[in-house]
């Protein structure tokens, strides 16, 4: 995979930066008419397009770089994402879909697009083989946030209702099952990033997981009354906001004095 990144690889990740950036801008600025079918508040439009604009700038980054090897684990992230996506939009059809609702064919539509696109590209570029694994000074945070991600995600994937109970705002579960398919996305990335051997996806992760947390807390932020006084509202801010100084110090950290990760990395399996 140590290779120039192919002309078709590159063209799959552009088009999903593109898709994903115009819902996370638009949700962003004009929540009100953030290109989803569905029916949700002004902070969960926010936060819905905080988790596309993240996606679409963990993207964009491999797909403006070089290597190859460098794009395997956002290209298999949103390929992931994009795949839970589409088999919620199937079970929940009569809620994607509902009378009334605007872009329901087109919204389909991308994720069918999407996939067909990946079941192409992902085999054709080898990125059906894991590369050897390593250990680095970041692997232990991306552990970490991979673990938080990924539970997150399960109990709003499979248990939406319940998970409401403890979330800090209004959720509905269509909503919470929407969010899950990021947050897998993010956990696997975060996994295939601890273990990661070279420089350039360490940093881009690193990057990825800072643009995120600053983008929901910034969505928080601007719409605090909504959010319940309860514990799991300071939960919340806190995980943030500890995410936020811990990644930022992690990134200062991979472009200090022009590295990345140690040298020495030591392997923890192939």
């Amino acid at each position: 995979m140590d290779r120039p990144i192919p002309w078709m690889l590159r063209l799959y990740l552009l088009i999903g930066a593109f898709q994903a950036g115009a819902l996370g801008l638009t949700g962003l600025l004009r929540p009100a008419d953030i290109q989803i079918p569905l029916r949700m508040s002004l902070l969960n439009a926010r936060f819905v397009a905080a988790l596309y604009l993240t996606s679409a700038i963990a993207i964009l980054i491999p797909a403006l770089g070089r290597s190859l090897r460098d794009a395997w684990l956002f290209t298999l992230g949103f390929t992931v994402g994009a795949l839970i996506i589409t088999i919620e939009i199937l079970f929940r059809w009569s809620d994607y879909m509902a009378a009334g609702l605007p872009h329901r064919p087109a919204f389909f539509g991308v994720y069918i697009v999407d996939l067909a696109l990946a079941a192409y590209v992902i085999p054709t570029v080898g990125f059906l083989t894991i590369p050897k694994r390593a250990r680095h000074r970041l692997t232990w945070l991306f552990l970490s946030e991979g673990i938080v991600l990924g539970a997150t995600g399960i109990g709003l994937l499979l248990a939406p209702k319940a998970l409401a109970h403890i979330w800090p705002w209004t959720l509905p579960p269509v909503l919470g099952q929407l969010y899950a398919a990021f947050f897998l996305a993010l956990a696997l990335g975060a996994f295939l990033a601890s273990g990661e051997s070279r420089p350039a996806p360490v940093r881009n992760f690193c990057v990825t997981s800072l643009i995120l947390t600053v983008l929901v807390l910034i969505a928080s932020l601007l719409h605090l009354p909504r959010f319940k006084s309860g514990p799991e509202t300071w939960v919340w801010f806190a995980i943030f906001s500890i995410g936020t100084v811990l990644f930022a110090g992690a990134f200062a950290a991979t472009i200090s004095r022009g590295t990345v990760v140690p040298t020495s990395l030591s392997p923890s399996g192939d």
